[in-house]
């Protein structure tokens, strides 16, 4: 009973749904606590069990999609701002609750995000990251532009 902010799952495409679900009504049942977890996407990945997941868990999920357009788009320079806005798009569609799907740009999963000396590049993404739709998360480190 002292409280705590939240919970991480990880790997949870690599559990059984059942037993997810199950965690998610206990936890529910006692006193709800934001909960999300960790199913990995590569760039331009879309897997329809990952916002299935999210829409009937319980759970939100950490938004690979919006981390892998916004490395594309700012850091990489490899896509531009139509692709951002059709990850919006898509993303909202897919997810019946956007908002609470938790957005990033750096985790442990990925190399950083400020792989070069590029600090405005760093500042863009956590910028849209910190006013955009979703629960924004920010990896220890990358505030300092590690």
């Amino acid at each position: 009973d002292m409280g705590i902010d939240g919970i991480r799952m990880d790997a949870v495409k690599h559990m059984p749904f059942e037993w997810q679900k199950s965690f998610m009504d206990t936890i529910y049942s006692y006193r709800p606590v934001f909960t999300f977890g960790e199913w990995f996407l590569g760039v331009g990945e879309v897997d329809p069990n990952n916002s299935s997941f999210a829409n009937n868990n319980g759970m939100s999920l950490l938004d690979f999609r919006y981390a892998q357009t916004v490395r594309q788009v700012f850091r990489d320079k490899k896509s531009n701002m139509y692709a951002l806005d059709s990850m919006f798009t898509s993303t909202a569609t897919d997810y019946e609750h956007i908002n609470d799907q938790v957005i990033f740009v750096d985790n442990h999963d990925m190399d950083r995000f400020s792989t070069s000396n590029n600090n405005t590049s760093v500042d863009q993404a956590l910028v849209l990251t910190l006013t955009s739709r979703g629960v924004p998360a920010i990896y220890y480190g990358t505030e300092q532009y590690m």
